[in-house]
């Protein structure tokens, strides 16, 4: 087994846990957490010098889930501010019919001396 293996799986096995857990606060959802810390493990171990000090390992890591998810950050706020340059917004005329039917939208005449709600006439307008 080479020695970056032997190091990648000691780091993994006794600080793996510490490291999804700051994944976790950065992005707060598990699953992208989970790919946060995959990704920062396979571009640090890609490097080909590697120290075998687990502490500054994770720190590496650590650093580099923290610069990935501001990379990421940063470009969704770009693509986001750029969008609607490609993209012709879809117009939506709520006030036709067809769209207060497509999306059920009924208007409900009913007294509130008339009894329970299944007395009550639901019509469509």
């Amino acid at each position: 087994m080479a020695n970056w293996e032997q190091t990648f799986r000691m780091l993994v096995a006794t600080r793996g846990t510490a490291l999804r857990s700051y994944a976790y606060l950065l992005t707060g959802d598990a699953s992208t957490a989970g790919d946060l810390v995959q990704e920062a493990l396979t571009r640090v171990f890609a490097r080909r010098r590697i120290s075998a000090d687990v502490g500054e390992l994770e720190a590496y890591v650590r650093r580099a889930m923290l610069n990935q998810y501001v990379d990421g950050r940063r470009r969704l706020a770009r693509w986001n501010a750029r969008r609607h340059l490609l993209v012709e917004p879809a117009v939506h005329d709520e006030t036709s019919s067809w769209s207060r039917t497509r999306y059920g939208v009924h208007s409900q005449r009913c007294r509130r001396d008339s009894g329970p709600a299944s007395y009550c006439a639901t019509t469509k307008t």
